[in-house]
Protein backbone atom coordinates (compact mmCIF):
# COMPACT_ATOMS: atom_id res chain seq x y z
CA UNK A 1 0.00 0.00 0.00
CA UNK A 2 1.57 3.34 -1.18
CA UNK A 3 2.34 6.00 1.25
CA UNK A 4 -0.55 8.53 2.02
CA UNK A 5 0.42 11.95 1.45
CA UNK A 6 0.84 13.89 5.04
CA UNK A 7 -0.10 18.00 4.99
CA UNK A 8 1.22 20.17 6.73
CA UNK A 9 -0.87 21.66 10.07
CA UNK A 10 -0.55 24.88 11.51
CA UNK A 11 1.48 23.19 13.89
CA UNK A 12 5.69 22.11 13.59
CA UNK A 13 5.50 18.23 13.44
CA UNK A 14 1.72 17.84 13.07
CA UNK A 15 0.80 16.30 9.90
CA UNK A 16 -3.18 15.41 8.85
CA UNK A 17 -3.72 12.09 6.42
CA UNK A 18 -7.20 12.84 4.55
CA UNK A 19 -8.78 9.75 4.38
CA UNK A 20 -11.04 8.33 1.54
CA UNK A 21 -14.28 7.76 3.95
CA UNK A 22 -14.24 11.04 5.03
CA UNK A 23 -11.70 11.04 8.38
CA UNK A 24 -8.99 12.42 8.71
CA UNK A 25 -5.81 10.72 11.03
CA UNK A 26 -3.67 12.97 12.50
CA UNK A 27 0.38 11.53 12.94
CA UNK A 28 2.93 13.49 15.20
CA UNK A 29 6.98 13.69 14.28
CA UNK A 30 9.43 13.97 16.64
CA UNK A 31 13.60 13.57 18.00
CA UNK A 32 14.14 11.35 21.30
CA UNK A 33 17.00 10.37 22.45
CA UNK A 34 18.85 11.67 18.49
CA UNK A 35 15.73 9.14 17.16
CA UNK A 36 13.14 10.46 14.59
CA UNK A 37 9.84 9.14 15.35
CA UNK A 38 6.52 9.30 13.28
CA UNK A 39 3.60 7.97 15.45
CA UNK A 40 -0.55 7.86 14.97
CA UNK A 41 -2.12 10.49 16.74
CA UNK A 42 -5.30 9.58 16.35
CA UNK A 43 -8.59 10.33 13.60
CA UNK A 44 -11.14 13.61 13.91
CA UNK A 45 -13.86 11.18 14.48
CA UNK A 46 -12.32 10.06 17.47
CA UNK A 47 -11.88 13.72 19.02
CA UNK A 48 -8.31 14.00 17.97
CA UNK A 49 -7.44 17.90 16.30
CA UNK A 50 -4.58 19.44 15.41
CA UNK A 51 -3.90 20.55 19.04
CA UNK A 52 -4.44 17.84 20.73
CA UNK A 53 -2.25 16.03 18.83
CA UNK A 54 0.56 19.14 19.13
CA UNK A 55 0.30 18.83 22.93
CA UNK A 56 1.00 14.62 22.61
CA UNK A 57 3.52 15.62 20.66
CA UNK A 58 5.25 18.10 23.14
CA UNK A 59 4.54 15.48 26.17
CA UNK A 60 6.38 12.77 24.02
CA UNK A 61 9.25 14.80 23.63
CA UNK A 62 9.50 15.86 27.06
CA UNK A 63 9.09 12.27 28.51
CA UNK A 64 5.51 13.31 29.84
CA UNK A 65 4.24 10.25 28.20
CA UNK A 66 5.31 7.26 26.63
CA UNK A 67 5.63 6.58 22.69
CA UNK A 68 3.85 3.89 21.30
CA UNK A 69 6.78 1.90 21.07
CA UNK A 70 8.04 2.30 25.04
CA UNK A 71 3.67 1.62 25.70
CA UNK A 72 4.48 -2.04 23.40
CA UNK A 73 7.65 -2.49 25.56
CA UNK A 74 5.85 -1.88 28.45
CA UNK A 75 3.47 -4.14 28.15
CA UNK A 76 5.64 -7.14 26.76
CA UNK A 77 7.66 -6.19 29.90
CA UNK A 78 4.69 -6.99 32.27
CA UNK A 79 3.93 -10.37 30.05
CA UNK A 80 7.72 -11.08 30.62
CA UNK A 81 8.34 -11.02 27.26
CA UNK A 82 10.84 -8.80 25.82
CA UNK A 83 12.50 -8.90 22.16
CA UNK A 84 16.68 -8.86 22.15
CA UNK A 85 16.27 -4.74 22.20
CA UNK A 86 14.10 -4.87 25.32
CA UNK A 87 16.40 -7.59 26.61
CA UNK A 88 19.58 -5.19 26.34
CA UNK A 89 18.11 -2.57 27.58
CA UNK A 90 16.75 -4.53 30.66
CA UNK A 91 20.78 -6.18 31.19
CA UNK A 92 22.25 -2.02 30.60
CA UNK A 93 19.76 -0.72 33.54
CA UNK A 94 20.66 -3.43 35.93
CA UNK A 95 24.47 -3.63 35.39
CA UNK A 96 25.47 -0.85 33.21
CA UNK A 97 27.12 0.64 36.46
CA UNK A 98 29.01 -2.53 37.26
CA UNK A 99 29.70 -3.55 34.00
CA UNK A 100 33.49 -3.83 32.75
CA UNK A 101 34.01 -3.07 29.39
CA UNK A 102 30.63 -1.13 29.05
CA UNK A 103 31.26 0.74 25.99
CA UNK A 104 32.83 -1.80 24.10
CA UNK A 105 29.81 -4.74 25.03
CA UNK A 106 27.40 -1.09 23.63
CA UNK A 107 29.78 -0.78 20.59
CA UNK A 108 29.28 -4.32 19.95
CA UNK A 109 25.52 -4.39 20.39
CA UNK A 110 24.83 -1.21 18.29
CA UNK A 111 27.55 -2.82 15.56
CA UNK A 112 26.56 -6.39 15.05
CA UNK A 113 23.48 -7.22 16.76
CA UNK A 114 20.66 -4.32 17.20
CA UNK A 115 20.03 -4.26 13.32
CA UNK A 116 19.44 -7.32 13.03
CA UNK A 117 18.48 -9.09 16.07
CA UNK A 118 16.91 -5.83 17.85
CA UNK A 119 13.61 -6.95 16.98
CA UNK A 120 13.44 -10.75 17.59
CA UNK A 121 12.07 -12.52 19.96
CA UNK A 122 13.97 -15.13 21.69
CA UNK A 123 11.38 -18.04 20.65
CA UNK A 124 11.80 -16.52 17.39
CA UNK A 125 15.62 -17.38 17.05
CA UNK A 126 16.96 -20.71 15.13
CA UNK A 127 20.61 -22.17 14.81
CA UNK A 128 20.69 -20.37 11.36
CA UNK A 129 20.30 -16.78 12.44
CA UNK A 130 23.42 -17.80 14.74
CA UNK A 131 24.99 -18.92 11.66
CA UNK A 132 24.36 -15.98 9.58
CA UNK A 133 25.57 -13.40 12.03
CA UNK A 134 28.50 -15.27 13.01
CA UNK A 135 29.48 -15.80 9.01
CA UNK A 136 28.51 -11.99 8.52
CA UNK A 137 30.54 -10.53 10.88
CA UNK A 138 33.72 -13.06 10.36
CA UNK A 139 33.99 -11.33 6.09
CA UNK A 140 35.05 -8.17 7.56
CA UNK A 141 36.61 -8.97 11.53
CA UNK A 142 38.82 -11.35 13.51
CA UNK A 143 37.54 -14.71 14.61
CA UNK A 144 38.14 -13.35 18.11
CA UNK A 145 35.66 -10.86 17.26
CA UNK A 146 33.03 -13.09 15.89
CA UNK A 147 32.96 -15.24 19.59
CA UNK A 148 32.81 -11.90 21.88
CA UNK A 149 29.27 -10.46 19.69
CA UNK A 150 28.00 -14.31 20.23
CA UNK A 151 29.48 -13.91 24.13
CA UNK A 152 27.57 -10.81 24.20
CA UNK A 153 24.43 -12.13 22.84
CA UNK A 154 24.59 -15.26 24.67
CA UNK A 155 25.19 -13.19 28.05
CA UNK A 156 22.33 -10.72 27.32
CA UNK A 157 19.81 -13.86 26.55
CA UNK A 158 20.63 -15.81 29.52
CA UNK A 159 20.39 -12.35 31.43
CA UNK A 160 16.71 -12.50 30.37
CA UNK A 161 15.52 -16.11 31.15
CA UNK A 162 17.11 -15.56 34.60
CA UNK A 163 14.94 -12.34 35.02
CA UNK A 164 11.87 -13.80 33.92
CA UNK A 165 11.78 -11.49 30.79
CA UNK A 166 12.02 -14.46 27.85
CA UNK A 167 11.83 -17.96 27.19
CA UNK A 168 14.52 -20.17 26.76
CA UNK A 169 16.26 -20.66 23.39
CA UNK A 170 15.18 -24.42 22.23
CA UNK A 171 19.27 -24.74 21.53
CA UNK A 172 22.50 -23.57 22.82
CA UNK A 173 25.18 -21.02 21.26
CA UNK A 174 27.82 -21.70 20.77
CA UNK A 175 31.06 -19.93 20.71
CA UNK A 176 33.72 -20.90 18.29
CA UNK A 177 37.15 -21.53 19.92
CA UNK A 178 39.66 -19.37 18.81
CA UNK A 179 43.74 -20.51 19.13
CA UNK A 180 45.28 -16.69 19.86
CA UNK A 181 48.57 -18.44 21.20
CA UNK A 182 51.91 -16.87 19.71
CA UNK A 183 54.95 -18.22 20.24
CA UNK A 184 58.24 -16.54 18.22
CA UNK A 185 61.36 -18.50 19.12
CA UNK A 186 64.49 -16.50 17.06
CA UNK A 187 67.10 -19.23 15.93
CA UNK A 188 70.91 -19.20 17.10
CA UNK A 189 71.47 -16.97 13.20
CA UNK A 190 68.87 -14.76 14.26
CA UNK A 191 69.72 -14.20 18.05
CA UNK A 192 73.19 -12.97 16.08
CA UNK A 193 71.76 -10.92 13.71
CA UNK A 194 69.59 -8.95 16.22
CA UNK A 195 72.89 -8.61 18.91
CA UNK A 196 75.16 -6.75 15.78
CA UNK A 197 72.15 -4.68 15.26
CA UNK A 198 71.95 -3.41 18.79
CA UNK A 199 75.45 -3.02 18.58
CA UNK A 200 75.18 -0.77 15.98
CA UNK A 201 71.84 0.92 16.21
CA UNK A 202 73.04 4.72 17.44
CA UNK A 203 70.47 4.84 19.68
CA UNK A 204 71.36 2.76 22.98
CA UNK A 205 68.57 3.85 25.33
CA UNK A 206 66.40 2.30 22.93
CA UNK A 207 68.67 -0.64 22.43
CA UNK A 208 68.35 -1.00 26.34
CA UNK A 209 64.60 -1.36 26.38
CA UNK A 210 64.56 -3.73 23.47
CA UNK A 211 66.95 -5.84 25.62
CA UNK A 212 65.02 -5.50 28.52
CA UNK A 213 62.11 -6.52 26.50
CA UNK A 214 63.50 -9.49 24.79
CA UNK A 215 65.17 -11.08 27.88
CA UNK A 216 62.11 -10.62 30.38
CA UNK A 217 58.95 -11.29 28.26
CA UNK A 218 58.00 -7.95 28.71
CA UNK A 219 55.04 -6.45 26.35
CA UNK A 220 55.89 -3.37 24.37
CA UNK A 221 54.29 -0.73 26.51
CA UNK A 222 55.50 -2.44 30.23
CA UNK A 223 59.06 -0.62 30.09
CA UNK A 224 57.88 2.88 29.70
CA UNK A 225 55.41 2.44 33.07
CA UNK A 226 58.72 1.27 35.06
CA UNK A 227 59.56 3.68 37.99
CA UNK A 228 62.46 3.65 39.96
CA UNK A 229 60.43 1.66 43.55
CA UNK A 230 59.74 -1.82 40.47
CA UNK A 231 63.56 -1.94 40.87
CA UNK A 232 64.99 -4.29 43.40
CA UNK A 233 68.79 -3.45 43.52
CA UNK A 234 69.98 -6.30 46.05
CA UNK A 235 68.03 -8.93 44.19
CA UNK A 236 68.79 -7.43 40.61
Amino acid sequence: MPRQTRQKTRYSGVFVVDLSSGDQTFYIRFKKDGKLIEERAGRKKQGMTGAKANQLRVDRMAGKSETNAEKRERLLFQAGRLRIGGLWKEYLRHKGGKLKGFRTDENRYQNHLSKSFGKKFTDDLVPLDIDKLESTIAKTHAAKTVGNVLELLRRIINFGIAKQLCPPLTFKIRIPSVDNQRIEVLTDEQFSNLNEVWDEYPDQHIVNMHKLIAWTGMRPAEPCKLKWKNIDSELG
